[in-house]
Order: structure tokens, then sequence, then C-alpha cells
């Protein structure tokens, strides 16, 4: 596994070759345009096997999902440079690449608005309730559009 830094707050742990970097390169984009300059964050690039172990251990579903968000415990407390902990993001490749043709949209499109929906989980939305899950798709959407990425919500 390698661990790279995108800055002192924010780290990428790639579990996968299979990721490569080019792939970094959507996420440094996605952490730009959320602001999370003042934010720790934790972000690891996986696969099936380990999503479906997690979603298993965290979620109760045994089966592999496209990403889990884990918030910090500590994220309302800021430290004392003024930083939040957010908590730790983790995707998986093989879902998100098996989504993204099956909904016929570019790999990058769809791992940018997996990684835009976990950084709204840690920011506290949710999707629990119909008015929520609006609330939060309105949010995904003007911040995929910052990226010049389409609705994602958009039927053809």
């Amino acid at each position: 596994m390698r661990c790279l830094s995108l800055n002192p707050y924010i780290t990428v742990h790639l579990q996968e070759a299979k990721w490569g970097f080019r792939k970094l390169n959507v996420i440094r984009k996605v952490i730009k345009v959320c602001h999370l300059k003042k934010s720790y964050l934790c972000i690891k690039l996986s696969d099936d096997k380990m999503m479906k172990r997690l979603n298993l251990r965290w979620r109760g579903i045994n089966k592999s999902t496209n990403v889990l968000s884990f918030p910090s415990y500590h994220k309302d407390k800021a430290t004392k440079d003024h930083m939040q902990n957010l908590g730790d993001i983790v995707l998986s490749y093989d879902t998100i690449r098996k989504q993204s043709i099956t909904y016929h949209k570019p790999f990058s499109a769809h791992l940018a608005h997996l990684l835009v929906h976990g950084i709204l989980h840690l920011k506290g939305y949710t999707h629990n309730l119909k008015y929520q899950a609006r609330f939060m798709e309105s949010e995904e959407i003007r911040i995929l559009n910052l990226l010049n990425i389409d609705n994602p919500y958009f039927i053809y």
C-alpha cells in the first residue's frame, strides 16, 4: 500500500495499483472545490474484497459498495491550529468501474461524484428522508458543476 499526501492534512492510501495516478488528479480537483483546506481527511482507494469486509463489519451488509464514509468522533472539535478532522472515506475501484460502465458515465466523473457524496456525509449531510436527499443531491450537483461534470441524477 502506498500513502500519498495531497497536502499536510489530506492523505490518500492506494491499496490497489489499478487506481493509478490519473485518478489522483480527480481527487485533487474534488478536494479543491470542496474547500477542505482546514480539514483532516483520509481517503483509501480500495477494491471490492476490502469494501465487502468493511461493509459487513460496519453496516451488516455482506456485499461490496462504491463508497463508505466514516465520520470522525471528534469532528466538532477543532484542533489548536483550527483544523477539523472530518474522518475517512473508502472507495472501491471495482464497483465504481462496474457502475460507470452500467450507467454509461466516465469513470472519473463517477469517481468525483462518489467522493463528493462521501465528503458531504462527513460534513453531516444525509439522505435518510426525501427532503434530506433532495438537499444533498442539489449540493452534489452544485459541486460537480464546478468540476464541469454533468448532473449525475439526470435521466436521459
